[in-house]
């Protein structure tokens, strides 16, 4: 199994970026970006990573 590493790398805290060997996850502002080794799955993983965010967000916001 890969390790994940999820950050809050930018100030506005809305920007996510999650990494690991096989996959680049990053949101910036309104953008986002995706790298993936499994291209058939990338909208997929796609979709996954931005629940992810939105996850952390929540939890960033009930932690203040």
């Amino acid at each position: 199994m890969n390790e994940y590493l999820i950050s809050f790398p930018f100030k506005k805290g809305k920007e996510v970026d999650i990494k690991s060997k096989k996959l680049h996850y990053i949101e910036i502002e309104d953008h986002t970006g995706c790298q993936v080794t499994n291209q058939e799955n990338r909208t997929e993983i796609r979709n996954k990573c931005i629940q992810i965010a939105d996850l952390i967000r929540e939890i960033e916001a009930l932690n203040k």
